[in-house]
């Protein structure tokens, strides 16, 4: 892969794609000069651990708090000529600080950061040699200021251009004195709802889930054109299904940098694809501070979740161990979307139940805010399929 712009490489770390060695160098030859999304750090820095943890958090915070941009700590910060053209050298780090690998400390090292930072970092690591790396640190920009936490007190910095600077304390008194105050919404899984597809050869194999939800605003603050989505693998729709309004087989470069998505292992003959189904086109809500509003029927969700016509012997007690891992995502006008993570376990599903419908126990199904890191989006079933047959 060829990058020729520091927003490439940050789109593609953000993105968790992948770069070699080789590649970052190349990027590194073509974009010498430091600029506003990239900022270079020499290996040596690491030899002095709290200077490295100093230097660390003010270049995420400044650039956090400007476009996003991307740390790279690994070659020097004094160019040499080379056939007439500024480059960088490779000066790669030690792989480890401590006990722990060099993106384990770099998180740690940010932790409390975390919160003020959406989406997460993304930390890369690439190897440079025995017990040497270069380490990638990738931010997007913050939709709130993002602090340092010093022993001296607080401070805030800001990326410009090719300079991360310390923001003077009267004009962080400006922008936080006009800083827009955020809704608090809180959302709970009402019911979920599968449908099993007709009996085939005394099998069913699918089952589309619908999910009901509300959403509470447990503050002062209006929340307006409250949109809510939610992302999950799903097997394919039958050929000719139409096409139904808020549900999307795709999902757009932005979404993805929020996700940790984990393709599901192979099974059987059945393929993935990823849904996003989403209310923007036609339930969004006003709520009202300490109001509730309510989502219905949110989906399809074609599952694999299969049953039989009169269960076999073998089955009789064996209790399904599937979960089904989703990223749900509530998101008002004017606001960063605050991302939960969706959790159905339906080991307690009938494997012949008797209705064409069931819901879903309370027990069964579970939503929590996400405040580091990424919801999941995957599937989780034993190593070993038992088949239905």
């Amino acid at each position: 892969m060829v990058l020729s712009t520091s927003r490439e490489l940050l789109e593609l770390l953000l993105e968790d794609g992948t770069l070699s060695l080789d590649e970052l160098t190349a990027f590194v030859t073509k974009v010498p000069e430091e600029d506003l999304l990239v900022e270079y750090k020499d290996g040596l820095l690491l030899e002095n651990p709290k200077g490295a943890k100093l230097a660390l958090r003010a270049a995420v915070s400044g650039l956090a708090n400007a476009e996003g941009g991307v740390l790279v700590l690994g070659f020097d910060e004094h160019r040499t000529e080379e056939k007439g053209l500024p480059a960088r050298r490779l000066s790669p780090c030690i792989d480890r600080m401590g006990a722990d690998p060099l993106e384990t400390w770099a998180a740690k090292a940010l932790a409390d950061m975390a919160g003020f930072l959406s989406p997460p970092p993304r930390f890369r690591s690439i190897t440079a040699g025995p017990g040497r790396c270069v380490l990638l640190v990738a931010v997007a920009r913050a939709p709130q200021l993002v602090p340092c936490f010093e022993a001296g007190g607080t401070k805030y910095y800001l990326r410009f251009h090719d300079a991360t600077r310390e923001v003077p304390a009267y004009l962080i008194s400006d922008l936080v004195l006009g800083r827009r105050q955020h809704p608090i919404l809180i959302p709970q899984v009402e019911k979920v709802e599968l449908a099993f597809e007709p009996y085939a050869s005394g099998v069913s194999y699918n089952a589309t889930a619908t999910f009901s939800l509300s959403v509470e605003n447990a503050s002062f603050v209006a929340a307006h054109d409250v949109e809510v989505g939610l992302v999950a693998w799903v097997i394919p729709d039958e050929p000719g299904s139409p096409p139904l309004p808020g549900v999307l087989d795709f999902l757009g470069s932005h979404l993805r940098q929020h996700l940790a998505l984990e393709e599901p292992t192979a099974r059987e003959a059945w393929t993935w694809k990823i849904r996003h189904v989403t209310t923007r086109y036609g339930q969004k809500r006003e709520i009202g501070p300490f109001d509730v509003a309510r989502y219905g029927a949110l989906g399809p969700f074609r599952l694999p979740v299969w049953r039989f016509a009169a269960l076999p012997s073998e089955h009789a007690t064996k209790p399904r161990e599937d979960r089904f891992f989703a990223a749900f995502y509530v998101l008002p006008a004017g606001s960063p979307p605050t991302w939960f993570q969706l959790t159905l376990d339906l080991s307690a599903v009938p494997k012949a139940p008797r209705n064409d419908k069931l819901c879903l126990d309370a027990a069964a199904r579970k939503i929590e805010r996400v405040a580091t890191g990424r919801p999941r989006v995957t599937w989780e079933w034993p190593p070993v399929l038992r088949t239905p047959a």
